[in-house]
């Protein structure tokens, strides 16, 4: 689990590397899911789809947010 985290975040840096400040809200965006998906694994337990004695529930998904920053 912690490998494919650090994946991700790996994948957020390499996108703000490439494109640049200019792409920066869409940089954010993806941090703040990651940050959201980490949040309810420890919360649950259990990472998504992961089977384990020792899960406290289930997720039902989520909706769309906007989040509107001076960022963009």
């Amino acid at each position: 689990m912690d490998r494919r985290k650090d994946t991700a975040v790996e994948a957020v840096l390499e996108q703000l590397i490439e494109h640049g400040p200019g792409e920066i809200a869409s940089v954010f965006a993806r941090a703040f899911e990651l940050a959201m998906q980490i949040e309810r694994e420890r919360f649950l337990g259990a990472a998504h789809y992961e089977r384990t004695p020792d899960r406290r529930g289930y997720a039902n998904g989520y909706k769309a947010k906007r989040i509107d920053t001076p960022a963009g």
